[in-house]
């Protein structure tokens, strides 16, 4: 924890106008289901997919959520919470992991230990030596297996993609490289727009002939098989990689009829907790993570960096209660979200939206 953060605790409860905290975890009346797991594939030949499946009588049409996760974020476990979420309410997760990396084939999610930072850069390192459209066509086979397996003689269902960053990318390319058949709608999460795009400090130092360079996926191509598929796209106003204005320049290449971008906004609480990121709500790129990446990696830096995995309101109020929201049947163009109150009752910074 930051210094700042370890000075003002002894000061809460006496000062609970200047140092209030941040909103709790809301009550989920839906989450009635208990859930199992269960993995096919591998980690190291990228067709790693892990199901969450909900204990429960399969319904006529089965809603089905593909979960593609973020550059390297190829262990579940880093989006764990909101997918034990979704499957207690019913829905069927599963999470591919499209990447080739050294995690483990577990059958439950495992937890980073020390040295997963090296995991992470391996992962990263090993990526650039597959081209996305082969990531995600393997993901769609790998995935397709699987739901044969846990839904058998269930030819109709209820497809709905959600991504965080390249898999963000990936679930707007979806049905670009495999077909739009059953996909009801496209939730993406702080999305990169093109492969290539990679920060500069990272493009600069690597070869542009890597096939995941050479032969990127973009948005201006794969944008135009979205035409009946609704898409909602969530940013943060904090994130270092993807902007609203990035966002802007390409909006015209998503088909869709029905779209719209979402942006949640960092609070500080006047600025108070600026330097004390634990107990601020901040708008990162990895808004969408929610369990912890790095076990070795002190989480000041993690946060500041916006690479921290944690639940607070962003996740469980932004991130999920549109995914959520869209579940159940909600216009991707008309989400609304009650962002809550500080503990002495100042309400948090609200959701913006564009186009307004």
């Amino acid at each position: 924890m930051s210094k700042f953060h370890n000075f003002i605790q002894p000061f809460k409860p006496y000062l609970p106008g200047l140092f209030p905290e941040p909103p709790t975890k809301p009550n989920y009346p839906n989450e009635t289901f208990q859930y199992d797991t269960q993995a096919w594939g591998s980690h190291k030949d990228g067709n790693y997919v892990m199901a969450y499946i909900p204990k429960r009588e399969i319904p006529d049409i089965p809603q089905v959520i593909i979960y593609l996760h973020g550059f390297a974020f190829g262990n579940p476990y880093y989006y764990d919470a909101h997918m034990q979420h979704l499957a207690k309410q019913g829905y069927y997760v599963f999470f591919a992991d499209y990447q080739k990396d050294k995690y483990t084939d577990s059958q439950t999610p495992q937890p980073p230990r020390f040295g997963n930072s090296l995991k992470l850069l391996d992962a990263a390192i090993e990526s650039l030596h597959t081209a996305g459209k082969d990531m995600i066509t393997t993901a769609h086979e790998s995935v397709s297996k699987a739901l044969q397996e846990v839904l058998p003689d269930k030819p109709t269902l209820d497809i709905f993609l959600f991504g965080h960053s390249l898999g963000g990318l990936f679930a707007l390319s979806w049905p670009f490289f495999n077909g739009t058949n059953q996909i009801k709608a496209i939730i993406s999460a702080d999305p990169l727009p093109n492969t290539a795009e990679l920060p500069s400090w990272i493009q600069d130092n690597i070869n542009s002939d890597l096939p995941f360079l050479k032969y990127p996926v973009k948005i201006e191509e794969t944008g135009a098989a979205l035409t009946n598929i609704p898409v909602a796209i969530l940013l943060g106003n904090k994130d270092l990689f993807v902007k609203l204005k990035t966002w802007e320049q390409y909006w015209n290449d998503i088909a869709a009829f029905q779209k719209k971008i979402y942006i949640s906004q960092t609070d500080y609480y006047y600025n108070i907790y600026r330097f004390d990121p634990q107990s601020a709500l901040i708008a990162y790129h990895n808004q969408s993570v929610t369990n912890e990446l790095l076990a070795d990696v002190d989480e000041n830096i993690q946060l500041l960096i916006g690479g921290a995995g944690k639940q607070d309101n962003m996740r469980w109020r932004f991130v999920w209660d549109a995914l959520d929201k869209v579940l159940a049947g909600s216009s991707v163009e008309q989400l609304t979200f009650k962002m809550s109150s500080w503990s002495n009752g100042k309400a948090v910074q609200g959701v913006q939206s564009w186009p307004n």
